[in-house]
């Protein structure tokens, strides 16, 4: 029986509200590869000090080169 690997990172999702599109940093979950869930909100830069924020904040910055998903799907959007 083959354990499945679950793990997470931050990625930038679309979101379409009323026909208006915007993106957000979520925190998302996989098993293996395959995003599986994400966050409900999107996530807020938090931090005990200001070097946790500073970390925080790289992290943020790591979804930025990561491919977008959609929200409702977790699929990745295609490179425009």
């Amino acid at each position: 029986m083959k354990i499945p690997f679950f793990y997470w990172n931050y990625r930038v999702m679309r979101h379409i509200t009323d026909g208006i599109e915007c993106f957000a940093i979520h925190e998302v979950h996989y098993e293996g590869v395959v995003p599986v869930s994400c966050t409900e909100n999107n996530v807020g830069a938090v931090g005990n000090d200001m070097e946790d924020l500073r970390g925080a904040l790289e992290l943020y910055r790591q979804a930025l080169d990561r491919p977008v998903l959609d929200y409702e799907t977790l699929k990745e959007l295609e490179a425009a």
